[in-house]
């Protein structure tokens, strides 16, 4: 694995993390990444410009340690992917306000390419109400699946689309070729 993503992504989990713990949150998430070994803190994450380039193992263990710090709940985790979009005044002005939940899918593998040096982000399915998007060449972690599909919940929050839902209904983890996310919405 060499791959890298962005650093920006980091930084809103960061947010998220102290919005729902507090300092002791991030004191805590700070002794799990510290018992896992290396030097990764939230403190660096947060000094690290957004377009810094992190590798992706780095990222599966700060997923691992959120984990952890949220009681093993991969629910949890999930939810903190849904506010990751919520957390960046990029994506809540660019896609709040000028696109459709297609729209956004329409976009989505040009987005993908701006943060993650490795994998494909495809189109499966994009008709109203129903998007079906996979994900290729792109083998870190489950936990990387069940992130991302809350992410796509809060991208479709973004867009004020209504009930909106993601599910994996491939994963790579699970024996199959690629990962598909199916993210189902009203207008």
């Amino acid at each position: 694995m060499t791959g890298y993503c962005k650093a920006a992504i980091f930084h809103t989990n960061v947010k998220y993390i102290r919005r729902r713990r507090g300092n002791e949150g991030i004191i805590l998430l700070n002794k799990i990444l510290k018992e896992m070994g290396g030097d990764l803190n939230a403190e660096k994450i947060e000094a690290m410009k957004p377009s810094e380039n992190i590798p992706l193992e780095l990222r599966v263990k700060f997923l691992e340690a959120c984990l952890k710090l949220f009681d093993n709940d991969t629910a949890k985790l999930k939810a903190m992917g849904r506010e990751a979009p919520k957390d960046s005044l990029i994506v809540r002005l660019f896609l709040g306000y000028f696109m459709s939940p297609n729209g956004v899918i329409k976009h989505a593998p040009a987005l993908w390419k701006e943060h993650y040096s490795e994998g494909e982000l495809f189109i499966v399915q994009n008709d109203p109400n129903v998007g079906r998007l996979g994900l290729r060449n792109f083998k870190y972690s489950k936990l990387m699946c069940v992130y991302l599909c809350g992410y796509f919940e809060g991208v479709g929050d973004v867009t004020r689309a209504k009930n909106i839902s993601c599910r994996e209904t491939k994963c790579v983890h699970e024996g199959a070729d690629y990962c598909e996310f199916e993210i189902k919405w009203t207008s």
